[in-house]
């Protein structure tokens, strides 16, 4: 069964969506639509299907649709193809403001539309891999870095790639957000370009979050620290490493071993009471791909999807109360009543 859809917005990611689904047994790409009607005609004729400047202009036969227009605009496109019964995978984040996603929330369960949010790294091998092992961490730390893309300049470092980690976070601790700290700085943007974080959850998790968008080296990694070890994720690399204690570990071992110990002893007693094994991905499989399949597996088997849209507004939800820091930088942390509940408690 192939579900008929369409690409919606052809610039650095739309373009990769549209190619995708041309590729995907399981889809039928029926058409691409973008602003620019040089794009929209390159990619229309490179993927053999028809090119359209507006959403006005789409076949009725549309079932499905990505959007993958800057962030401004997705409000708009989105709710008039949800109010026709279209299902929508909207680009992260999913929408400019909380109210709109909120608005796209309740018109998606009203008109039973599958709505999911382009939170990539749900869907990045290695984080598919760590979660396994996650067991009630108490500490989390992640970095997210880039050069300066002069792209999706209509948001905050926030909203353009801090919001993935928040994803996983949100995703990741059961309990309730208490409370956040942030500090950044606008330097080429209107809105900040670098921005630290630090959260804490009802359960006393923290997590510090550090994202720059001004950086000369990419980096997108996370550290998650639990009682019996750590991890260490490299989303960029599809990489994953972890340190656990071995089950033979008894502090009173380490207590008895004495000063500036020679370095043999170091490291067989790093390899006798720590365990450090690593794994890289080797399928090498698109994240984006494993995303859009999800999507039209949740479609055709009218099944949740894996990143909703109330995932999506609670991202948002937090990543305004960020800014909102960020921007009035003499505020004290939010108290409790200013966060926002998370989705599997509303």
């Amino acid at each position: 069964m192939k579900t008929k859809v369409a690409a919606i917005g052809l610039g650095h990611l739309g373009k990769h969506h549209a190619r995708i689904y041309s590729q995907l047994p399981e889809a039928q790409l029926v058409c691409v639509v973008d602003t620019c009607q040089e794009r929209a005609r390159e990619i229309g004729e490179k993927l053999q299907v028809p090119h359209f400047t507006h959403i006005q202009e789409l076949p009725n036969n549309i079932e499905a649709a990505s959007i993958a227009t800057p962030t401004s605009s997705h409000y708009e496109v989105a709710k008039p193809l949800l109010e026709k019964g279209i299902h929508l995978l909207i680009e992260k984040p999913i929408t400019s403001n909380s109210s709109q996603a909120q608005e796209l929330v309740e018109i998606a369960q009203k008109n039973n539309c599958k709505l999911q949010v382009g939170h990539i790294e749900r869907f990045n091998p290695a984080w598919q891999k760590a979660k396994k092992y996650i067991q009630n961490p108490y500490y989390i730390e992640a970095q997210r870095t880039s050069p300066y893309r002069f792209r999706s300049t209509d948001i905050s470092v926030v909203h353009d790639i801090m919001i993935h980690d928040l994803d996983i976070l949100l995703h990741l601790i059961p309990a309730p957000l208490d409370s956040l700290e942030a500090t950044g700085q606008s330097l080429l943007s209107p809105l900040p370009d670098i921005a630290h974080v630090r959260l804490r959850f009802e359960n006393n998790c923290i997590a510090s979050l550090k994202a720059s968008r001004l950086s000369l080296q990419p980096r997108r990694t996370m550290e998650i620290y639990q009682n019996n070890g750590y991890l260490h994720i490299d989303f960029m690399h599809k990489t994953l490493s972890q340190i656990t204690l071995a089950p033979s570990f008894c502090p009173k071992n380490i207590q008895q071993i004495p000063p500036n110990p020679p370095q043999n002893l170091e490291e067989r007693l790093f390899q006798d009471f720590l365990h450090h094994t690593q794994w890289k991905d080797t399928n090498h499989q698109e994240p984006l791909k494993t995303e859009i399949q999800a999507f039209l597996h949740s479609i055709q088997q009218n099944l949740p999807v894996e990143v909703s849209g109330k995932d999506g507004l609670y991202a948002l939800e937090i990543a305004e109360k960020i800014l909102h820091q960020l921007q009035n930088p003499k505020n004290q942390p939010l108290p409790n009543n200013h966060i926002p509940t998370p989705p599997h408690q509303t």
